[in-house]
């Protein structure tokens, strides 16, 4: 489970864990996703939608490694 956390093949959990959201999310409930552009953001924004939910970004920095930019950021999703 920790090596999925980081190696997601083809977003095989993401994909599951995004369609489960609704179903377990409380009313007024919310889900902290982190992420980052070093993954398929367009993906991860086509999965959120394709479920129903609403995101928001609530944080994000951008970290420079060997000359690679990367920004992270943290969403909040809801259910819509």
């Amino acid at each position: 489970m920790l090596e999925r956390s980081f190696t997601d093949e083809n977003y095989a959990t993401l994909t599951a864990f995004l369609h489960d959201v609704p179903g377990r999310l409380r009313p007024g409930g919310a889900v902290l996703l982190f992420f980052g552009t070093s993954g398929d953001v367009e993906y991860l924004d086509e999965r959120i939608s394709a479920n129903g939910l609403l995101s928001a970004t609530v944080a994000e920095r951008t970290i420079t490694v060997r000359g690679e930019m990367t920004m992270y950021f943290v969403r909040r999703l809801t259910i819509s």
